[in-house]
């Protein structure tokens, strides 16, 4: 997950998320897929994943 989540941040890591590097030099939050559902019910957004070839 990239963006501006500073907000968040605290729930992110309650949620077991990892802050790293990706391979375009950005950061962003990586979560396991078992925690999809309540990532997205924090950020109001839907329980989406994308495809490498359609991420950033």
């Amino acid at each position: 997950m990239v963006g501006d989540t500073n907000d968040y941040a605290e729930q992110l890591k309650e949620l077991s998320g990892k802050w790293i590097t990706v391979r375009w030099g950005g950061k962003a939050w990586m979560f396991s897929k078992k925690r999809l559902s309540e990532v997205s019910e924090l950020l109001d957004l839907a329980p989406e994943m994308l495809s490498e070839d359609e991420a950033l």
